[in-house]
């Protein structure tokens, strides 16, 4: 794998009669010569006897990466539509991590982009190594970090009035105390996919318990790719994960329905920060929820 690594990173795709080849290691090769001759016997066959190592001309290499930097290239692509809607341009573009070292991606990513960036197109001398000294300068002083462009959709749980050209028959219920008709299952939103946010910049939501003489209320808070308001309603949607729950004390029923529960939540750094407070009482709470993958498989959906 490492071998791969290596090879795949430095292809140079402007030599198009370079031969590139992936030596066999000699354990895996003992493997092959011992239970999988045929393999050997294939490979020998198809490059003129050599079989302990993998021949691969441009060609081919460039069949390889082909779906990967097409993938590439479509999210850069994304993001350049997003600026463009919020009209915006992208003054600086940054390669880094491993496969940036790739002359083949730095060539695609420059052809396709170049004249879309205002200033330049930075790759720095060791791109695999930017992400690891990025990680552990924020680890040693948080603060050279302004802000960070939340991947996921974050809210919590919460009744809400019932509005009845939009809402599901099967969520609604009667409200006793406020006489009138709920929506159980809706998200409170806090911070929306694509949205830049402060470090330790405050999100705060009030809300109000259920009952009068109510003495806890617990909050589930949740994720989703959603990034579009419209669509994002309902807790039990599609695509949306549990991320933990808190529960605030309310002791004091003074006040009643009118009693404020004031949920903040801060995404600045490496983890979500929640605290929730009752303004009656002054009790409080908090605790941490992690940040997700839009990778993670409980996202994948709708």
């Amino acid at each position: 794998m490492a071998e791969w690594e290596r090879i795949k990173c430095d292809f140079d795709p402007d030599d198009i009669n370079k031969i590139v080849y992936f030596p066999i290691r000699p354990k895996l090769y003992k493997i092959l010569l011992k239970s999988f001759t045929d393999i050997l016997e294939k490979l020998a066959d198809e490059q003129n006897g050599d079989d302990d190592s993998i021949s691969l001309n441009s060609q081919t290499m460039l069949d390889i990466f082909r779906p990967t930097l097409e993938g590439v290239i479509e999210k850069v692509e994304e993001q350049f539509k997003n600026l463009e809607l919020e009209n915006r341009q992208c003054d600086l573009m940054y390669l880094v991590g491993g496969f940036s070292q790739s002359p083949l991606l730095q060539k695609w990513i420059k052809q396709k982009f170049e004249k879309r960036v205002k200033n330049k197109i930075i790759i720095p001398a060791r791109p695999g190594e930017a992400v690891v000294k990025g990680a552990v300068s924020f680890g040693l002083d948080p603060s050279i970090i302004r802000s960070r462009r939340s991947r996921l959709t974050y809210g919590c749980d919460v009744h809400r009035s019932f509005i009845s050209d939009k809402d599901p028959k099967n969520k609604r219920y009667y409200h006793e105390y406020k006489q009138e008709y709920y929506c159980r299952d809706c998200f409170c939103m806090f911070v929306l996919a694509g949205e830049s946010v402060e470090v330790d910049e405050p999100v705060r939501h009030t809300f109000y318990p259920t009952y009068p003489d109510q003495t806890k209320v617990a909050f589930n808070f949740y994720a989703t790719t959603k990034n579009n308001p419209e669509d994002i309603r309902y807790i039990d949607q599609p695509g949306f994960v549990t991320l933990g729950e808190m529960e605030v004390e309310m002791p004091d029923k003074t006040g009643g329905l009118d009693r404020e529960i004031e949920v903040t939540m801060y995404f600045g750094k490496t983890e979500i920060k929640v605290s929730a407070k009752d303004k009656t009482s002054g009790n409080q709470c908090s605790t941490t929820l992690r940040f997700l993958s839009t990778y993670s498989p409980d996202l994948i959906g709708d």
